[in-house]
């Protein structure tokens, strides 16, 4: 009885395994969310000088189908500095 637990357990571990390297696959570190044969869609957080609200943004290769804020907002203080590149901050697709 202990082995047939044993190896229901391994065969669970491989299933999780499986599983979340196909879900793994359609979310990166980027923010991509998902990935069509030419439409992508990913996160971006649009700032002002004193506050960001994240985006979720739709892409067909170069061109933008469509941006549609999230509700998420951080504020930050006057003196804050973007510190991503402004080659990052205006690049949408």
């Amino acid at each position: 009885m202990e082995k047939i637990a044993k190896i229901t357990i391994a065969i669970i571990i491989i299933i999780v395994i499986v599983l979340s390297a196909l879900i793994v696959q359609n979310l990166t570190i980027s923010g991509k969310i998902t990935d069509k044969a030419d439409q992508y869609t990913y996160t971006k957080a649009i700032c002002n000088s004193t506050s960001c609200q994240d985006h979720i943004i739709t892409c067909t290769d170069k061109e933008r189908l469509s941006i549609t804020p999230t509700g998420a907002v951080i504020d930050f203080g006057d003196d804050w500095e973007d510190p991503r590149s402004t080659e990052q901050i205006n690049k949408e697709c």
